[in-house]
């Protein structure tokens, strides 16, 4: 599960709620989350127009230190600012 918490992604724990990760890199507030049909990646925007793809097996996370210390993660930059988003498509065959 993700929620947007101010400018970051957090994942939680679907059964306990607990945060798991914590997504940062955008500018300004999170707006719109969108996981892909498979789950394979969480597409985010914020209203700065900032869209980030995140890859979603947490394998390539890694954590900097403490339980609630944000995580260093990889991501696909989809940087078009200052664009008002309204819907996000990912075809995962071709990575676009």
């Amino acid at each position: 599960m993700a929620a947007g918490n101010g400018n970051n992604v957090v994942i939680l724990d679907p059964y306990t709620f607990e945060t798991m990760f914590t997504l940062v890199g955008h500018p300004s507030t999170i707006r719109l989350l969108k996981w892909t049909e498979s789950d394979s990646h969480l597409l985010s925007n914020c209203s700065h127009g900032s869209s980030y793809g995140w890859y979603s097996n947490f394998e390539i996370y890694k954590n900097r230190g403490a339980k609630n210390e944000r995580a260093e993660v990889e991501r696909i930059d989809f940087n078009v600012k200052h664009a008002d988003v309204n819907s996000f498509v990912y075809d995962e065959e071709y990575d676009l």
